[in-house]
């Protein structure tokens, strides 16, 4: 049986690079799933735009007043993240009208308190 300079035989020796390759290929998955994705989400009636990161499952959005800072932000978070693709661009609809409709359905689920009538509290005054 031959030995190498450590004194570990050539066939434990090949062996060991087997499950080495194996590991770093087992490794190589986790890590391709936790890649970020970042894009710019452009609306067609506002120029403000959303910078949007997602990252293990979570998504973060930041607002922008304007498609360059947009663009600047989404550069920061490539490099922070260390997203080698870059960033995408997707142009949607009317962000107005779903911000006013977002708006109205949190003021129709508010309820609102009740004024007391002036009787009411003239009888609950103390004499």
């Amino acid at each position: 049986m031959e030995h190498n300079s450590e004194g570990l035989s050539l066939d434990a020796l090949t062996s060991l690079e087997e499950l080495a390759a194996a590991g770093r290929a087992d490794t190589a998955t986790p890590i391709a799933a936790h890649r970020a994705e970042i894009c710019i989400r452009q609306y067609s009636d506002a120029p403000e735009c959303d910078v949007i990161i997602m990252f293990r499952g979570r998504e973060l959005s930041l607002r922008c007043r304007d498609y360059d800072e947009a663009v600047k932000w989404a550069r920061i978070e490539c490099k922070s993240y260390k997203a080698a693709q870059g960033f995408t661009v997707e142009r949607k609809g009317a962000l107005m009208a779903k911000l006013a409709a977002a708006a109205w359905r949190a003021r129709a689920s508010q309820t609102w308190p009740v004024a007391p009538s002036a009787s009411s509290m003239e009888a609950s005054k103390p004499v």
